[in-house]
Parts: structure tokens; sequence; C-alpha cells
């Protein structure tokens, strides 16, 4: 199984970020930080890159995999 997937359509680009904890899902926790996108609890899907807060987007991208480092499963 991914833990980050990046997918594209007509319309915009998804960025899956499956990462979880006690607090819930990580994509659904930044979703004021990340930038101008639609967030939901995994997906965070955008038109534009230049919409984004690109530093957000890396510290999501650490947490994320720091939420994956030591998992058994």
């Amino acid at each position: 199984m991914y833990q980050v997937m990046l997918s594209a359509n007509r319309s915009s680009v998804s960025l899956h970020v499956l990462g979880a904890d006690d607090d819930g899902y990580l994509a659904e926790r930044w979703a004021d930080r990340v930038g101008r996108a639609k967030v939901g609890k995994s997906c965070i899907r955008f038109t534009r890159i230049e919409h984004l807060d690109l530093e957000a987007i890396a510290e999501l991208l650490s947490a994320n995999e720091q939420a994956f480092a030591g998992r058994t499963d």
C-alpha cells in the first residue's frame, strides 16, 4: 500500500497522503495550512502548484513519514 500518491485528471491534481495518528488523518489536519486547495480526509486537490504552500506540504510529508515509521502492518 502506498503512503503518498499523486494523480491528475483534466481539472485538478490530487495528492493523497494516507498518514494518520490518534488525532485523525494528517492531510485533514493540515487543511488550513496547505494553501488554496480542497482537502478531504486524506486527499489534497488543487489546480495549480502555485496555489499550494510548498513549505507546509513538505512538513505534512515529513509528518506522514513519521506516522508510518515503526508500523509493523
